[in-house]
């Protein structure tokens, strides 16, 4: 499940009835940003690469796109605060660590 809940961008009801999540983006590098990728929700699963893409088939034509991630970190500070560690979820929109712009 997504652990922000159905009041962001896209809920759970974003994915049914379709074999890929929605459109959310457009990153500077031209490419698309889609949904969270959940392996289960298409009828093939396609590994993401390093900068959290892949290219497949999305409404007839093939390309690459990115999708959007939910990681769990940890860190030392919060908000300058030390003390930790602070366990933390972030909502990423690729391409953080790939972007050559």
């Amino acid at each position: 499940g997504d652990p922000f809940g159905p009041d962001c961008l896209y809920s759970s009801a974003s994915y049914s009835g379709t074999a890929h999540p929605p459109l959310i983006g457009w990153s500077l590098d031209g490419f698309t940003i889609h949904g969270r990728y959940i392996d289960d929700a298409t009828s093939s699963t396609l590994a993401l690469d390093e900068c959290g893409g892949h290219t497949h088939d999305v409404e007839g034509t093939s390309a690459y796109h990115y999708h959007a991630s939910v990681e769990t970190g940890v860190s030392s500070t919060l908000d300058g605060t030390s003390g930790g560690p602070y366990t933390y979820t972030a909502f990423k929109i690729a391409p953080a660590t790939c972007f050559k712009g």
